[in-house]
């Protein structure tokens, strides 16, 4: 029989002020040597365990215990943001030239406060493998695949697996069924605070079966909406093809480097219109140029060469620009670039209505407020944004930016940390969108959503065009071996 590596009895947990237990009688057993996964819709509970276990919650009653080193990867690493890599690693006490797998274009010298968040989820897991570096230990990983890239995700399990095979184990959170389907032991799944199943048994059961269980009792088609994407086979105008350029970027050139840790490669010569009703699809792996081109459409980087224009205004546009201009805009760094960690979930909700003169609470509109009703969020609208979890902040930005495009919108990553209830209810969103005649300019790395939702799709590698397949969608292999450059 397996040791116990953390024991959870019994527990119901309140954050601090509030009334009502976000964890509702928590029972949990993780055996040593195993990845434990746990799976539910936003705002089941998931992140609220991370933050009990880190003491961020008042616990009414149960108690839960661990009789080895304790080490959590949190959905978005924030302490330590003016050290190295080196140095974390120093205070960690890590051993990192003991481990199989080392960390790969990502310099020790490079500040916590420059990497992005697929490197700082890589860094944390890294280092803290590295510190427990004799498996005795557990780890808790809180959407640690999330942000990254498939080589990405392979080099996190190599870890893991490396870790669990030493004796130790792994609780992660994660909505990603078929990789956790493939890589982990067990999983439980949780709903309203609450654990209702425990899977035993992974081979036996499938993603489907998996998402039915994540919702109430009702049946999948019941619960979750269907999506009808594009034809391949229709042509281009029963699919009410657009006509009319809404962003014109014209030969945008980036000259490559100054960035050590992130090994930039620089943009060459991109030249694309978004045209209003389509979606318009950038496919593309992290640090192939896709970051760097997100920034040059919001405003924050300008090109050494070439430009973005928009039909109103050939200028090269500034920060902040896409909102008075009628785009939403959604970052793939949702801390760094969509919300502000300070204020509340209302403020950060109806941030783009606010004047100057709205900065102080007695001059701000009352209509404003009324109108948070709006979002679909289940919580208190009164919590600080920063205690979301990574999920419920993605559904907030996407209802703000929804609202803010009345002309397009600049989607990057918009999937990542979403239930699959709520993905594909955004991708119906999406698709009436441009059937009203909304443009979208959609930057992902995931091939599925590409092909879901592209009614014309672009290749990028290398920072360059590599395969611009139009209305003429790609089978799968050929699409990622577009995206490895390999066409």
């Amino acid at each position: 029989m397996q040791e116990s590596a953390l024991d959870i009895d019994n527990l119901w947990a309140v954050y601090p002020g509030a009334e009502n237990p976000v964890l509702r009688g928590i029972n949990l057993e993780v055996k040593k040597g195993e990845i434990f996964a746990i799976i539910g819709e936003n705002g089941a509970g998931k992140s609220s365990l991370a933050r009990m276990l880190l003491g961020e919650l008042h616990i009414l009653q149960g108690a839960w215990s661990s009789p080895v080193p304790f080490e959590l990867v949190p959905q978005h690493p924030s302490g330590f943001r003016t050290i190295t890599v080196a140095e974390l690693l120093t205070m960690k006490g890590a051993r990192p030239q003991e481990l199989p797998v080392q960390l790969e274009g990502i310099s020790p010298r490079a500040c916590l406060s420059d990497l992005n968040l697929s490197q700082l989820h890589m860094v944390y897991l890294f280092a803290s493998v590295a510190a427990l570096y004799s498996g005795n230990g557990v780890l808790f990983l809180d959407e640690s695949t999330a942000p990254l890239s498939p080589r990405e995700v392979q080099w996190h399990y190599d870890l893991l697996s490396f870790f669990t095979q030493r004796g130790g184990s792994v609780l992660i959170v994660g909505h990603r069924l078929e990789e956790i389907r493939s890589h982990c032991h067990r999983l439980g799944i949780m709903q309203n605070g609450v654990f209702t199943e425990t899977i035993e048994t992974l081979s036996q059961i499938t993603s489907t079966d998996l998402t039915e269980k994540m919702f109430t009792h009702t049946t999948l088609d019941e619960l979750i909406p269907s999506f009808n994407p594009p034809s391949r086979d229709r042509p281009v105008q029963e699919r009410n093809a657009p006509k009319t350029p809404i962003i014109s970027l014209e030969s945008i050139s980036i000259s490559p480097g100054g960035i050590e840790q992130t090994n930039e490669t620089g943009l060459e010569d991109i030249s694309l219109d978004l045209l209003s009703g389509e979606i318009l699809v950038i496919l593309g792996l992290k640090d192939q140029g896709i970051e760097l081109l997100e920034e040059v459409l919001c405003g924050l980087r300008e090109p050494d060469s070439g430009r973005l224009r928009f039909p109103t205004d050939n200028t090269f546009p500034s920060k902040g620009f896409l909102p008075s201009r009628g785009f939403g805009f959604l970052p793939h760094d949702r801390l760094k670039r969509g919300i502000v960690g300070g204020m509340q979930v209302w403020e950060n909700r109806i941030l783009h209505r606010r004047g100057s003169l709205a900065l102080k609470d007695w001059f701000f509109p009352r209509s404003y407020l009324d109108s948070t009703q709006e979002v679909d969020y289940p919580g208190d609208f009164n919590q600080s944004v920063g205690t979301l979890s990574g999920g419920m902040i993605q559904r907030l930005l996407i209802q703000r930016e929804t609202d803010a495009a009345q002309q397009g919108m600049i989607l990057s990553e918009p999937s990542w940390g979403l239930d699959p209830r709520y993905r594909t209810s955004l991708y119906n969103h999406l698709n009436q969108s441009v059937q009203n005649g909304t443009g979208i300019l959609l930057l992902t790395s995931d091939i599925d959503e590409a092909l879901i939702l592209a009614h014309r799709l672009v290749v990028i590698y290398g920072g360059r065009i590599v395969k611009n397949f139009g209305s003429s969608l790609p089978s799968r292999n050929l699409g990622i071996e577009a995206m490895m450059g390999l066409v």
